[in-house]
């Protein structure tokens, strides 16, 4: 399936597209591949999650235990969250750059089962 096409099915809700959250982290390493806004909000994300879990782990040795098990648990959402908007933003980038569709395609961080 080429880009345009690819495009065009997913407009008009002909294809189910799965996008490997994991896999969608790696596309964002390479600082050429996906758009410099994509990248920059996935940082931050994740950024705060981490910097959630270091915050988390030192608040233990001063504030009573529900606390900083609060942060660390607020923490691992916000990762998640960073999982799933990896993920949100490989789609964007593939609908708008016909090399990251086909990026992706080849390296199967998205797979398009077409609809009857």
């Amino acid at each position: 399936m080429n880009h345009s096409e690819f495009v065009q099915k997913y407009k008009s809700n002909q294809i189910k597209i799965h996008i490997d959250h994991n896999e969608s982290g790696f596309m964002y390493q390479d600082p050429i591949l996906m758009p410099r806004n994509l990248r920059a909000r996935q940082a931050n994300i994740r950024a705060c999650g981490f910097g959630g879990i270091i915050l988390g782990l030192v608040s233990f040795f001063f504030l009573s235990w529900w606390m900083p098990l609060g942060i660390l648990m607020a923490s691992s959402f916000i990762l998640r969250h960073a999982q799933k908007d990896s993920a949100r933003g490989v789609l964007e980038a593939s609908l708008q750059d016909p090399y990251i569709f086909d990026y992706a395609c080849e390296k199967q961080v998205i797979r398009i089962t077409e609809l009857d």
